[in-house]
């Protein structure tokens, strides 16, 4: 994992090979160096400068990034500025997303095999990030890719929050319906709040729906229900482990909340299951595909990158230069 970051790394010694997808605040490009393949994310300075407050979040991106290493946790190469945007290349992960997945038509579901291999997975991801005192704050399965090999990383600490100074934090922030109570409510919060997520996602994985505001597009009804309602369980014997672990998940009190580590072990239903085994991927992922790339498509495309984005630009202004002038020794002169 240590190899995947490489300071060395420059643009120029990179090439375009295709569009992966568009977020809010710029482009992912998938990218070689004709040895290997990376995914490029790009912020456009010219949408910093309407929104001043991404670029604060950006350079809290990269560093949370660069200072976490875990196998199934997306890593990050390094980090690139020019006059127009601003570059992160990571690690290119060969697969769907989960939300993907989720969504195939004929997938089995009510998969205690699957929920297992999964939320243990989570659970170690997790146990990482509270200990170096890191909350994710959005996990769902749009933020999580499902390798080729049937393992996942997590990907896009975008909005993720470093606590090691307060050991707690209170933004309203995240995806509505992997809210945890607490934050709507306005209250302190901690890594708690992940676990949380992960609840969510077993029981959407397992049920196919969400345990919250399934079908509610109003919010309001969406976190009232967080905040009030409890979870449907189909009460069948054979599932009972499972929804006792999700149930403990899915604690409106933080406190009371399965939260940590030892605790996720502790549960009958990951009696027997081997950690370590999964951490050091000696198990066989539950579910496989065929890779997408193959090292034949290194030699199909030979854009260089930086030509590509000079021929591409999203927009550029006259307020550029003054913005950067500004904005330069105080915050990009970090990347």
């Amino acid at each position: 994992m240590l190899q995947m970051k490489d300071i060395t790394m420059s643009l120029d010694n990179l090439y375009y090979l295709k569009d992966l997808g568009c977020g809010a605040y710029g482009k992912v490009y998938l990218v070689h160096d004709k040895k290997r393949f990376f995914a490029m994310k790009t912020a456009e300075i010219q949408t910093m400068n309407q929104m001043k407050e991404m670029a604060e979040l950006y350079i809290n991106e990269k560093n949370i990034m660069f200072s976490i290493e875990h196998p199934f946790i997306v890593s990050i190469i390094n980090t690139f500025k020019t006059r127009e945007y601003l570059f992160f290349l990571m690690e290119y992960v060969d697969g769907i997303t989960l939300r993907k997945y989720l969504n195939i038509p004929e997938r089995k579901k009510k998969d205690l095999i699957e929920t297992q291999f999964y939320g243990a997975l989570l659970s170690t991801v997790l146990s990482y990030l509270q200990k170096k005192k890191i909350i994710h704050r959005d996990l769902k399965p749009d933020n999580l890719m499902l390798e080729y090999t049937g393992y996942i990383k997590v990907i896009d600490f975008g909005i993720a929050k470093d606590i090691t100074l307060k050991d707690y934090t209170n933004t309203f922030i995240g995806t509505t319906h992997y809210m945890a109570p607490e934050i709507i409510l306005g209250k302190n919060y901690n890594s708690s709040v992940d676990y949380w997520s992960l609840g969510i996602i077993l029981y959407e994985m397992f049920y196919g729906n969400l345990p919250f505001g399934n079908d509610e597009k109003d919010i309001h009804i969406v976190y009232n229900e967080i905040i009030d309602k409890k979870p449907y369980f189909i009460n069948d014997s054979n599932f009972t482990f499972f929804n006792d672990f999700v149930s403990g998940l899915l604690c409106k009190n933080p406190k009371k909340r399965i939260n940590s580590f030892n605790k996720v072990k502790s549960e009958k239903f990951f009696d027997k299951f081997d950690f370590d085994g999964l951490l050091n991927m000696k198990i066989k992922g539950y579910y496989r595909f065929d890779k997408v790339l193959c090292e034949n498509d290194l030699n199909y495309i030979d854009i260089p990158f930086t030509n590509y984005m000079k021929n591409n630009l999203f927009t550029s202004s006259g307020d550029l230069d003054e913005f950067l002038l500004k904005n330069e020794e105080k915050v990009f002169n970090d990347f």
